[in-house]
This record gives structure tokens, C-alpha cells and sequence, in this order.
């Protein structure tokens, strides 16, 4: 009897630690799309709402954060934070244009600042 409860023991071990190391891994094999909504102009804490058209569009894969510019919206400075980190990645735009930012890929939470001519852009996204 003590034979079979050994042996569930160092299954159940086997599992967790299993388990454990799959949990805690990022995810880095799949796209993400990221909404980006236009805060409203006259007051930015302000409720976001759903930017018509698309005009910013942004997506997350391997690593790499693309941000597609579909209309010109006059120059755009973009910033990527990791609330989870403090890192932060800058980078500028100007027109119809597509843009790519090379990430850490580290677990947390990441916000995007797009402020541009037309106002402010925002758009999150959590990596595991």
C-alpha cells in the first residue's frame, strides 16, 4: 500500500512542477491584436470610445509590435511602456505608414501612448 501512495506522490510532484513551469512560461507563438481607441479630445481622463475606421491598428507577435498608421494623422509620437517592468520603447511616425518596435517579451502588462496632431491614442495588452 505504501508502494502505491509513493508513487501517486511523485506523479502529483511531477504534474505540479510540470504544471508550474508551463504557467509561469510567456507567450510568444501566437498574434495578438491590440485595439487602439482615441481618448476623447476635450478631457483625457475621459471615457475612451471605439475610434470608427481603424485608423491605428497594432499587433503583438514574437516580440514584435507593429503599428500601422491607415490614415494620415499628422506626426505621432508613439511610447510602449511595461507597467510591470518600467521599461518604455519611443519611436515617431508622420503619414500612412507602418511602423515595427522590437519588445522585451518579459510577463506584464504593456500600455500604448500614441499621441498624434488628431489627439491622443491608447491601446493595452498583458503578456503571461
Amino acid at each position: 500500500m505504501r508502494h502505491y501512495f509513493f508513487i501517486f506522490a511523485q506523479l502529483l510532484f511531477l504534474f505540479c512542477a510540470f504544471y508550474e513551469a508551463n504557467a509561469t512560461q510567456p507567450i510568444i507563438d501566437s498574434e495578438l491584436s491590440i485595439e487602439i481607441k482615441k481618448k476623447d479630445s476635450e478631457d483625457f481622463g475621459g471615457r475612451p470610445r471605439t475610434v470608427c475606421g481603424s485608423e491605428i491598428e497594432a499587433v503583438y507577435n514574437l516580440g514584435l509590435l507593429t503599428i500601422t498608421f491607415n490614415e494620415d494623422l499628422g506626426d505621432a509620437d508613439i511610447e510602449v511602456v511595461n507597467c510591470s517592468t518600467g521599461e518604455a520603447w519611443f519611436d515617431a511616425a508622420n503619414g500612412i505608414c507602418s511602423l515595427t518596435l522590437a519588445l522585451s517579451n518579459d510577463p506584464g502588462t504593456y500600455i500604448i501612448y500614441i499621441t498624434t496632431d488628431q489627439g491622443l491614442y491608447q491601446g493595452s495588452f498583458i503578456l503571461y
